[in-house]
């Protein structure tokens, strides 16, 4: 049970980083919001907020577009602004 724990959260890195570098090109869906809202509250609320950060901006650059495109940014902001409205 453990172990799964910590795959849920460190599973949030990907899967935040798929929907902010634009690699899935739609907003980010209520439900994904809803199931790492715990997730959210780590990185808000406890110790483990930096090394988050940091592993999602490790996420980020390994699937960084080679190419930026408005749309892309488009959808980072929209990422961005799910994750951030918990």
């Amino acid at each position: 049970m453990f172990w799964l724990l910590i795959l849920y959260v460190l599973s949030s890195g990907p899967i935040h980083a798929l929907y902010a570098t634009g690699r899935l090109h739609s907003p980010m869906p209520e439900g994904v919001t809803t199931f790492y809202k715990p997730v959210r509250w780590l990185y808000a609320e406890t110790p483990l907020g930096k090394p988050m950060t940091t592993y999602d901006a490790w996420w980020k650059r390994v699937l960084k577009p080679s190419s930026p495109t408005p749309d892309n940014k488009k959808a980072e902001a929209v990422s961005r602004s799910r994750l951030d409205g918990f």
